[in-house]
């Protein structure tokens, strides 16, 4: 903890931050530069039929020909949802506040 006064927090230093309504980012994210997706899916077929080969192959092992499988599902059929129960302290309904006419800083436009 320091001795700090919390105003002294709200004065620091914010010039390294974004300004606000400007991206940092401009041209957004950079396409595949090296084309390394497109020269990887030139190996799709054959990727394809290694796996098919591994799942249907009696020498491997049962968790190689599973997991051979599971990619060839995950890739055609997409994987499965996953559900998740979110709830509040011990399992209670979650509770949150609604605040409204919170006052703005004069320079800040609502939204």
């Amino acid at each position: 903890m320091t001795d700090e006064p919390a105003s002294a927090k709200a004065t620091e230093n914010t010039s390294h931050l974004w300004k606000k309504g400007k991206s940092p980012n401009p041209g957004g994210r950079p396409k595949d530069a090296f084309g390394l997706a497109k020269e990887a899916r030139k190996h799709g077929p054959d990727a394809i039929k290694v796996l098919v080969s591994l799942m249907k192959s009696e020498d491997q092992a049962g968790k190689t020909r599973v997991a051979a499988a599971q990619v060839l599902l995950d890739r055609g059929y997409g994987k499965p949802i996953q559900a998740h129960e979110v709830t509040g302290k011990d399992g209670a309904p979650i509770q949150f506040n609604v605040v409204t006419g919170v006052p703005r800083a004069p320079d800040d436009p609502a939204e």
